[in-house]
């Protein structure tokens, strides 16, 4: 009988030895993150927990999530607080101070579901925050309308549009 279960299995072990390049790959990112000490992350899609142990480190509250049970079982046996999750569905709301993937986007196909989850409100939460809170869910709703005929394709495919400027600043004396 042909097995029908689709989900992925990951064995950490050997992620580790085989895959490690990933991780590290994801360190520079960390880098641009410019995280704080004290920050709340979320890190989405943690795998084995690799960078947010990094996170941790730099003096962040770090929760990871991924959909792999054996790839959360090795973050929690480092230490961290972790959980199986997917990320289309994420039970939080304006929680963390920022979100945090490396090479895990691309295993989720429904990216609309994904930005509704937290990604959005977390990215727009500086400006929905000025807001009363009665009045956030229709705003949000009104950026989604706005963007769509740019960003959203015929067959309601979106694409994430952004830029990253990266620069540095200097105190003159």
């Amino acid at each position: 009988m042909m097995n029908t279960d689709s989900r992925q299995t990951w064995s950490p072990r050997d992620y580790r030895e085989s895959a490690g390049f990933v991780s590290e790959l994801g360190v520079p990112g960390l880098d641009w993150l410019a995280p704080s000490g004290g920050e709340r992350i979320l890190d989405l899609g943690c795998g084995d927990g690799t960078l947010a142990q990094r996170l941790s480190g730099m003096g962040c509250e770090v929760v990871g999530v991924d959909s792999s049970p054996e790839m959360i079982e090795a973050a929690k046996a480092d230490g961290l607080n972790a959980f199986v999750c997917d990320g289309h569905e994420l039970p939080f709301s304006s929680e963390f101070d920022a979100v945090f993937a490396n090479a895990a986007l691309h295993w989720m196909t429904g990216p609309e579901a994904v930005i509704a989850g937290g990604w959005l409100r977390t990215f727009a939460q500086p400006y929905t925050s000025l807001l009363p809170e009665s009045e956030r869910e229709k705003f949000i709703a009104s950026v989604v309308e706005r963007l769509k005929p740019k960003l959203c394709d015929n067959q309601g495919n979106w694409t994430a549009d952004y830029v990253r400027i990266r620069f540095a600043a200097v105190k003159p004396d």
